[in-house]
């Protein structure tokens, strides 16, 4: 009968393990969110020639695990200025930037900064 009562001990020790491990889990993933990810710049203009929409840009940076943060435009004679701040949805994972600039390459056309 003792030995059957260990066991009992055994899986409540075992349950309780695990639910530590998920909590330290837990406790790391609000963690690596809280850390601010080093702000990566890729500097892109459009041509004339090249015509795209502000949600086809949006749309690779969601697709590379990327959200944006902020988002603001300026208006200066006849052009249109638009500067996204973005992040990491994970810092753990982090966003792959020339992942990011060979896609939005090929969406508009790139000039040098």
């Amino acid at each position: 009968m003792p030995r059957h009562g260990s066991n009992l001990t055994q899986v409540d020790r075992k349950a309780v393990e695990r639910e530590r491990r998920m909590y330290m889990k837990d406790l790391f993933s609000r963690l690596a969110f809280l850390i601010p990810t080093r702000p990566s710049k890729v500097c892109l203009t459009s041509g004339l020639n090249k015509k795209f929409m502000l949600y086809q840009v949006i749309d690779v940076l969601v697709e590379e695990a990327a959200q944006v943060v902020a988002l603001s435009y300026s208006i200066v004679g006849d052009k249109i200025f638009y500067t996204l701040s973005v992040q990491a949805v994970s810092s753990r994972i982090g966003i792959e930037t020339s992942r990011v600039q060979e896609r939005l390459t090929e969406l508009i056309f790139q000039t040098t900064c």
